[in-house]
């Protein structure tokens, strides 16, 4: 099959829609209960919370001067599609990124118009008003779906005349729909899917709700939990109180369903044992003991980050630390709630890898830091390089002649970056990048790990951090050809032949 060179944009969204019929079956709305009218089969007008059940409604936007596909609904509003690519933080190394990195994004502008509500309303015949002279799309679709954020949201390119199942497709979730304006104009933004990691959204561990039921005194050896469930602690045999950390050997309920911790080990990891009164929150810890750090990664994500486990293609991450991570485990209590991204972020700045959402294979992609190995496609500046679109930026501020690597938390309880609560201190220092006939003067570049377990894994973090920034690191922006666009992807190595990156003799 061929297409025309016609190159068009289908932008979908998928809102959520109730898959029972008002008054019938599981519905048990009815006419004058709650409303005089029949609900948009949305959360938002739903009648019946309880036996709500959504299942995704696609929605199809592309340009009206475009070719679009005459077999599906699309409606031609869209007026322009801007996207960025995921920029990784290999080691959130740079400070202004996120510790994962920026997210890809995309912010699409569409125009509002009258609609029939043909599709998005499935009563419309029954309606006592002519949707078509009231309001407009954009505006009645807010207002019926105002719980838009995190759906997804995919960019689809293609050409005239071919299937949108087989366009390229990028997926995003929500972020924001604002408008219309005065000019009737209607924004989207939508980012990467591991939005949904952010520290605002998600922390490891949960926030408890526990709370003492009566004081202890700094002997006690139980201790009762109110407002709580059991299940709530048993991931694991810790809780924090204040700043004392308690294991326990039991856990049990009373005869008012209240939970009891027995066995109590006071003062336990490194904290002191003291007195707590009624009231004081309970909060369960997070622990992990020497398990590999890419098992730590996906469970964050899935378990506490919101992540669907089907965007972790969790064998192609086991290949890959088999090749490079054999053995290597991480250990860490965590006593209380911390942003997911932020703990990833140590993570794979610790064991040295990096995850980012790949949009266009719709995966959450994993990679050692380490030697690339076999052939790797070539750029040139020549072939493939956009003129006037190359800039080579220098970062002075990230070179590093010596590496400290402080380890073996003294008190998970206190959370700053303190040397003082580490034991170890392991330094690797490159006195010739600090001579004069080099760059002069040292600079450091600091690590306060909570997971490295040995001396060994501390000494090759630091040996590897002072590798890699020994020198400053140069980034280099581009652009390539549209013919090119297939030839790299995020996160893919490549060879590059420019002009700015020369040997001694040009």
């Amino acid at each position: 099959m061929s297409f025309s060179r016609r190159p068009i944009t289908i932008v979908e969204i998928d809102q959520d829609f109730c898959c029972h019929t008002y008054g019938e079956g599981q519905c048990t709305a009815q006419l004058g209960m709650i409303s005089a009218r029949k609900c948009f089969n949305t959360f938002a007008t739903c009648q019946d919370h309880a036996n709500y059940s959504p299942e995704p409604l696609t929605l199809r936007f592309g340009m009206a001067n475009a070719d679009l596909p005459q077999d599906e609904y699309v409606i031609p509003s869209l007026r322009s599609v801007s996207t960025s690519p995921t920029r990784i933080n290999v080691g959130g190394r740079q400070s202004r990124d996120k510790p994962l990195g920026r997210r890809a994004e995309v912010r699409i502008q569409l125009q509002d118009h009258p609609h029939s509500d043909n599709v998005v309303d499935p009563y419309v015949s029954e309606r006592d008003y002519n949707p078509l002279e009231r309001g407009t799309f954009w505006a009645k679709w807010i207002k019926r779906n105002p719980y838009y954020q995190n759906r997804p949201l995919r960019v689809r390119e293609g050409f005239a005349g071919q299937p949108i199942d087989q366009m390229q497709s990028r997926e995003y979730r929500i972020d924001l729909v604002a408008g219309p304006d005065s000019n009737g104009r209607v924004t989207i933004r939508a980012q990467d899917i591991l939005r949904l990691a952010d520290d605002d959204k998600a922390q490891a561990p949960l926030q408890s709700t526990g709370e003492l039921l009566a004081d202890i005194s700094e002997t006690a050896t139980s201790l009762t939990i109110t407002q709580a469930e059991q299940s709530d602690y048993e991931q694991t045999n810790a809780v924090a109180i204040s700043d004392e950390v308690i294991r326990y050997g039991s856990i049990t309920t009373d005869g008012n369903g209240d939970v009891v911790l027995s066995s109590l080990t006071r003062g336990s990891d490194g904290t002191e044992a003291s007195e707590h009164e009624a009231g004081d929150t309970v909060q369960a810890c997070l622990e992990y003991i020497s398990v590999p750090p890419w098992e730590v990664a996906r469970d964050l994500l899935v378990e506490y980050g919101n992540v669907p486990s089907q965007y972790i293609p969790f064998a192609d991450w086991e290949d890959e630390a088999d090749r490079w991570l054999t053995g290597f485990t991480v250990s860490r209590l965590i006593t209380e709630p911390i942003g997911v991204t932020t703990l990833l972020g140590e993570l794979s700045e610790q064991s040295l890898f990096y995850i980012w959402w790949d949009e266009l294979t719709q995966r959450i992609e994993f990679k050692v830091v380490a030697p690339v190995i076999g052939q790797v496609p070539l750029i040139t500046q020549e072939g493939n390089l956009l003129q006037n679109q190359t800039k080579v930026d220098v970062k002075p501020e990230l070179r590093a002649s010596e590496v400290w690597v402080n380890f073996l938390e003294r008190n998970p309880t206190e959370s700053k970056d303190d040397r003082q609560n580490f034991r170890r201190t392991r330094v690797r220092i490159d006195e010739t990048a600090a001579s004069p006939h080099e760059y002069g003067e040292r600079r450091r570049y600091e690590v306060y790990s909570r997971w490295l377990e040995t001396d060994a894994q501390v000494d090759i973090l630091a040996q590897r951090l002072l590798d890699r920034y020994r020198t400053p690191p140069v980034f280099l922006k581009f652009a390539l050809d549209i013919k090119d666009r297939g030839l790299i992807k995020t996160g893919d190595p490549f060879d590059i032949e420019y002009k700015g990156f020369t040997d001694e003799t040009g």
